[in-house]
């Protein structure tokens, strides 16, 4: 009944997350047989539809809001109509050489390919922000509604900034691939500065990474927010501690190094416990224990594991998720 209740209000934030969809399955299906990250385009897809069927359940929504968002997300396709027209000053002026500047295989040939740990700090910064917004914003919740409202405050909270970070970086990513030279100049540093080299054709880390966390939004808040700090602030202590202090492969022909993959686990580990404890403090000491040591392996798994052609920032909270899910469900936590 819920579900129905909240359907109508919610649906123009549910087209607009079923047209993203609409257009990675359209991109799927066109270059099917081009895509070397096919299976990490479908998750992301699916990802994305899941989000698009849970939406009613997930947060109580006021009217009011409705407007705002929709304010916002017409706001960022102005952007692109801003440079479509932009364009077609530069085409009747003559100034064809500014419009090859934004061709995407250009780009692409510039775009640079060395690590560097300057260019892996931004990149983590910005996985970094998931669980700042969902811990900072489900904190200030808290303080606001007290016991009895922080909840609902604290999740209305996440839900605004994490729709617009959606938003942002979706239509972004789906401009570089669909139509670069409609993305503006400062649109371009940033997919610089927060890309890898084998995302060039595929989509970046960030859209796929937060609807993957999204999925689990209806789950208690310690269970959600310990997905978020998974891929948010263990991959990325992971990542940092591996490139810059590793010495030991993980494995044979691995990038990946034993000394980060163990702070990974490490802080996957206790930032679960910590938050298990902190925001559930009724909840049995040693399901807290369960869930810590599944979010944990879960990690230390895919670390190892290391797919080539399926991103880890999709298949970690994804995995982790459904099994802390099972473990709350089997519980009584939900």
């Amino acid at each position: 009944m819920a579900y129905i209740d909240n359907l109508l209000i919610c649906l123009p934030y549910m087209l607009v997350l079923f047209t993203f969809s609409g257009l990675i399955l359209l991109r799927i299906i066109r270059k099917f047989k081009e895509l070397d990250y096919i299976w990490n385009e479908l998750l992301i897809f699916g990802c994305f539809l899941a989000v698009t069927l849970l939406f009613p359940l997930m947060v109580e929504i006021p009217e009011w809001t409705v407007l705002i968002q929709l304010l916002v997300v017409g706001g960022l396709f102005i952007i692109p109509l801003i440079e479509y027209r932009r364009i077609r000053r530069w085409t009747k002026e003559g100034e064809f050489d500014k419009i090859n500047e934004r061709d995407y295989e250009q780009f692409i040939i510039k775009f640079p390919g060395e690590y560097t740990s300057a260019r892996d700090i931004r990149r983590k910064l910005y996985h970094a922000l998931i669980p700042i917004v969902v811990i900072v914003g489900y904190s200030i919740g808290l303080y606001i509604g007290g016991p009895i409202n922080g909840d609902t405050i604290g999740r209305f909270i996440i839900f605004n900034i994490g729709f617009a970070l959606v938003n942002l970086f979706t239509l972004g990513d789906l401009l570089r691939l669909y139509n670069f030279k409609y993305i503006p100049g400062w649109g371009v540093n940033l997919f610089t500065s927060a890309m890898k080299k084998k995302e060039l054709r595929s989509y970046s880390s960030p859209p796929g990474t937060i609807v993957a966390i999204a999925i689990f939004f209806v789950l208690p808040f310690p269970i959600f927010a310990s997905v978020a700090m998974l891929i948010g602030v263990s991959d990325s202590m992971a990542s940092l501690v591996g490139k810059n202090f590793g010495k030991r492969d993980l494995k044979a022909g691995s990038d990946k190094k034993l000394e980060g993959t163990i702070v990974g686990v490490v802080v996957g580990f206790i930032s679960t416990l910590v938050l298990c404890f902190v925001f559930s403090p009724l909840w049995r000491w040693y399901v807290n224990l369960l869930l810590a040591l599944t979010a944990a392996g879960v990690f230390a798994l895919f670390d190892y594991i290391d797919h080539p052609t399926i991103n880890d920032n999709l298949s970690v909270p994804i995995v982790a998720g459904l099994l802390m899910w099972l473990i709350a469900h089997g519980f009584a936590l939900l």
